[in-house]
């Protein structure tokens, strides 16, 4: 009888224990039997220039998914309702920057982020198409709300 595995066709298979395993003592019969290895890496796998196009890659995934989280934070925060509990009347000089005004309404306590509004002006395309002019803010206005009051060009009359 062949008792080699090899030549049995069963190549890398181990042929069944011929009697019961008895440890030799009893924490040597307590203890884990060790498993398989894991496999290990192939060369290509350890290639420097894997190792680093996953580090890239994994990078731009982290800034798109953070770009992601403030784009939408900052769309929130440009919708909500405004910090001023009473109405006001803002004053935009001929000439004014999307800058300037945000920082006068930020100081005013009508909104509450100048770079939210200034950016969200600018995603609106609405940087050139602020109006001057005297203008009365409502209560609680959302900077989306202030934009388009601003753009609209609709002015306090006085009589």
């Amino acid at each position: 009888m062949n008792t080699n595995p090899a030549d049995n066709g069963e190549f890398g298979q181990r042929s069944a224990p011929s009697g019961p395993i008895v440890p030799k003592t009893a924490s040597e019969a307590l203890r884990p039997e060790a498993g398989t290895p894991p496999p290990k890496r192939s060369r290509a796998s350890r290639s420097q220039f894997v190792v680093f196009m996953n580090f890239v890659i994994s990078l731009v995934m982290l800034l798109v998914l953070a770009a992601g989280f403030a784009l939408y934070f900052g769309k929130q925060e440009f919708n909500e309702p405004g910090p001023s509990a009473n109405a006001d009347t803002f004053l935009v000089k001929p000439s004014t920057g999307v800058q300037e005004i945000a920082e006068q309404l930020e100081r005013r306590g009508l909104i509450s982020d100048a770079r939210i509004f200034r950016l969200g002006v600018r995603a609106f395309g609405n940087d050139a198409a602020l109006k001057a002019g005297e203008y009365e803010i409502k209560p609680q206005a959302s900077m989306r709300d202030i934009m388009e009051l601003l753009k609209s060009g609709k002015s306090v009359m006085y009589s």
